[in-house]
């Protein structure tokens, strides 16, 4: 079952989130070879409009997946609202371990 996390990107600022993915006993249950995927979308559906595709902002290893999305990424996003969800695949089996809703936080102060 997907842990739920929902997340707020501040809009024009660099967002981080670090992922970890332990079993019960706190081992580190990302293998060497696992890829992540992970995007957002308008609706909770697979075919809903995609707002950002993640993927060149992923970088996994053995103890944690992280998300950096840039300032200048963040500024161009437009939708208030939408879905994501983190997928682990690992020797060709898929697994959601977070999802949630997503937040954009458009800020009052601008140049």
């Amino acid at each position: 079952m997907a842990k739920q996390y929902d997340i707020t990107i501040d809009q024009g600022a660099q967002f981080k989130m670090t992922v970890t993915y332990k079993s019960a006993s706190g081992a580190s249950l990302i293998g060497a070879s696992d890829t992540v995927a992970m995007q957002i979308r308008a609706t909770k559906s697979q075919t809903g409009a995609m707002i950002l595709n993640c993927a060149t902002y992923l970088a996994i290893n053995t103890t944690a997946i992280t998300l950096i999305i840039p300032g200048s990424v963040t500024a161009t996003l437009t939708a208030l609202t939408g879905y994501y969800d983190i997928e682990l695949t690992q020797s060709g089996t898929v697994r959601r371990i977070m999802q949630g809703a997503y937040t954009l936080d458009t800020g009052v102060t601008h140049e």
